[in-house]
């Protein structure tokens, strides 16, 4: 996760292809692949109780509002 951004690494949509030009003399330039970071609101939570990508329902306990899995209804 970047630190000064809502951005995260790795598991994006997909590798981003771009082209790089040679920055010294012998140095090969082509076309180059890198993962591209995603805003942290579209990862989605895993459960700690099942472990499955979950989107987290809400449910009020005790006069506070909790977030629980949707799967098998553990807090998240």
């Amino acid at each position: 996760m970047f630190l000064r951004s809502s951005r995260r690494h790795g598991g994006g949509p997909g590798p981003a292809k771009g082209e790089e030009e040679p920055r010294q003399q012998g140095q090969e330039g082509g076309i180059i692949q890198k993962e591209t970071p995603i805003y942290a609101c579209k990862v989605m939570t895993v459960c700690p109780k099942c472990n499955k990508p979950t989107r987290p329902a809400h449910k009020v306990e005790d006069g506070k509002k909790v977030r629980v899995c949707k799967h098998c209804g553990a807090e998240v």
